[in-house]
């Protein structure tokens, strides 16, 4: 009797350290899957930037087309979506700051490029910046998030660009010293105006003086 106790207590040990191997094996491919796919849209997202520079530079002021606007769009925030699910997974750290990095300063070059535009067309876009952390000492940070996302689905002209606050990438760090801003998280930024807090939608249009798209 104790020799088949025994037994079953190995097979049970073997089963349970099966499934736990199969699991971890199956998270690990998953994760490289969107690993994968973020290098993907990070690609297209490099070659639209630099179409569109190429572009600004080439056309400099003789024509205004609307598909300027929309050329970056998509892939920014299919790639700023990927990249909070690998984090929120807990990817590995130095890979997920690598890719934050990266795409921190692809947001910056989008601004740029995207204010050029709005300067000389008058596309009417609006732009906020966003800073958060995923440290543990930001509770507000995810519904900000939510609202956020909520603003730039239902608001084609207004852009808004999410960056680690702990995160030190030139420009970023450029952008935290200029508007002199204090650890008091979440952060938005928008003509200027500096908010600190949890905001909904409807106060932080008033806050920022952005007005909603017509629809």
């Amino acid at each position: 009797m104790v020799e088949i106790r025994w037994k079953k207590y190995i097979l049970t040990f073997c089963i349970t350290a099966t499934i736990f191997i199969l699991a971890f094996f199956a998270n690990s491919l998953f994760n490289d899957k969107r690993l994968d796919e973020i290098r993907e849209i990070e690609n297209r997202v490099s070659l639209n930037l630099l179409a569109l520079e190429v572009e600004s530079d080439l056309l400099a002021g003789l024509s205004c087309e609307d598909e300027h606007v929309s050329l970056t769009a998509e892939d920014m925030g299919s790639l700023g979506d990927r990249l909070s699910y690998l984090e929120e997974q807990g990817g590995d750290r130095e890979v997920v700051k690598a890719l934050k990095t990266q795409y921190s300063l692809f947001q910056l070059k989008d601004y740029l490029l995207l204010k050029q535009l709005n300067q000389r067309c008058g596309e009417g876009l609006h732009f906020i910046f966003y800073f958060y952390s995923n440290e543990g000492d930001c509770e507000d940070c995810t519904r900000q998030g939510y609202v956020l996302q909520k603003m730039r689905e239902e608001n084609p002209l207004l852009r808004i660009y999410s960056f680690d606050y702990g995160l030190e990438v030139p420009g970023v760090s450029s952008l935290k010293r200029f508007y002199g801003l204090q650890r008091e998280l979440p952060i938005m930024i928008g003509d200027r105006q500096v908010v600190y807090g949890f905001h909904d939608e409807e106060s932080l249009f008033g806050l920022l003086g952005i007005e909603k798209s017509e629809e």
